[in-house]
């Protein structure tokens, strides 16, 4: 079992396992206070699978491939109701479309669909309009969550849009009239070219939206 570390005075987010207790238990005599919150029924699964997810990384890692794989089904096969179509076939490997006889599967983004993430604007960063144009051409269905939307930032994204409106996916925008920047064109645009659904919070004096995400899966 691998040792806690001891703690320095600051804020924490830590799961107390008993690495963690024993630590705690060792520093009893320090003059720092602690203080302890339970979790919240609804945040538990959240917690523990953020738990074991480090701690199952952290051993997998350290074996060789196959054994990853029997380690995987092993630790499946201890969690209540789990059946066996849930348990990994060798490789592993990971289903990467599905396509029409005869039809060329969709370009890929360079970023995984299944992880979040960052994109910086750096050169040699992936561009997110050209990220955001692949995902959309496999997409079931596209939100976007923004403080305001101009037709400029629109535009880039104007074909591989329309095609996704033309396939049926459908397409949410919740917005703002934040600083006057939200362009009634693009706006228009969403609702009578791609048939979207438009929500717009005028309340420009209570409320300050300043996200800007894209949900394209």
């Amino acid at each position: 079992m691998s040792e806690t570390p001891a703690l320095d005075p600051g804020l924490y987010e830590l799961l107390v396992t008993t690495g963690l207790a024993a630590t705690l238990g060792d520093q009893a005599h320090d003059a720092h206070d602690r203080t302890f919150a339970d979790v919240d029924a609804a945040d538990a699964p959240h917690v523990l699978t953020q738990h074991l997810s480090t701690v199952i990384s952290r051993t997998l890692s350290s074996l060789p491939l196959e054994e990853q794989i029997d380690t995987a089904n092993r630790l499946l096969q201890t969690i209540p109701e789990v059946v066996e179509a849930e348990t990994v076939t060798s490789g592993p490997q990971l289903l990467t479309s599905v396509t029409a006889p005869m039809t060329p599967p969709p370009l890929r983004p360079s970023t995984p669909l299944a992880d979040v993430a960052l994109f910086t604007n750096s050169r040699n960063d992936p561009q997110l309009g050209s990220e955001l144009r692949l995902e959309m051409a496999s997409a079931d269905h596209i939100d976007l969550l923004c403080a305001f939307v101009q037709w400029s930032g629109i535009r880039v994204l104007e074909n591989s849009l329309r095609a996704a409106a033309e396939r049926g996916v459908p397409i949410r925008v919740l917005t703002t009239t934040y600083i006057g920047a939200t362009d009634r064109r693009a706006l228009d645009y969403f609702v009578r070219e791609l048939g979207a659904e438009v929500r717009v919070n005028y309340d420009s004096q209570s409320t300050h939206l300043h996200a800007k995400a894209w949900v394209v899966s």
